[in-house]
């Protein structure tokens, strides 16, 4: 479990993208194997640029959903915060959109193990759980269903509940596993 604060968690992140970024740029640019010798006109005398297209092709709903799949398309977020009923879970699901259409959406009610819903909020993108966790319990879990075309996957996230809630901690929800079912 993660408990940095979210300024050290952004600052890593930028440091890695900033990393890959110019990772690939020293790839993408020459001279490559061999050391290219510069012609008369500027030019190389290699050949043709390499092109890099460092993107995957796009999501769609004929891939195979996998728990690292899923976990890399939602923006989960859990955060501590104060309730009329004591110390609860916000627990924020985003469904980041990389599907050409149909899209994957959240779908149905979520199940709730090991804390009491309090407050729900979201549509097919994105889903908001206000949750109190039972007393003693290190972690609750909430499986979701998502749907796209003609295929529903069945996703469980773990969200562990701190020792010691104080209002804003972030606390670091994990998709643990995901089950694909065809839609009824």
């Amino acid at each position: 479990m993660d408990q940095r604060p979210a300024r050290d968690k952004v600052l890593k992140h930028l440091r890695t993208a900033v990393a890959a970024g110019t990772g690939l740029a020293l790839a993408c640019s020459g001279p490559h194997k061999g050391g290219a010798q510069q012609t008369q006109g500027g030019g190389s005398d290699e050949g043709p640029p390499i092109v890099c297209d460092p993107l995957p092709p796009p999501m769609n709903c004929d891939m195979e959903l996998t728990t690292d799949r899923l976990d890399s398309m939602l923006d989960t977020d859990a955060r501590c915060v104060k309730t009329d009923r004591g110390f609860g879970i916000e627990l924020s699901l985003v469904v980041r959109q990389f599907f050409r259409p149909p899209r994957l959406e959240i779908a149905g009610e979520p199940t709730i193990e090991g804390a009491k819903l309090l407050n729900k909020k979201g549509h097919q993108e994105s889903l908001i759980l206000t949750c109190l966790p039972e007393e003693g319990k290190k972690a609750f879990h909430v499986t979701v269903r998502f749907a796209c075309d003609t295929k529903s996957f069945i996703s469980a996230i773990e969200v562990p509940v701190p020792v010691t809630m104080t209002e804003g901690l972030s606390v670091e929800p994990v998709v643990t596993a995901v089950r694909q079912n065809e839609k009824k």
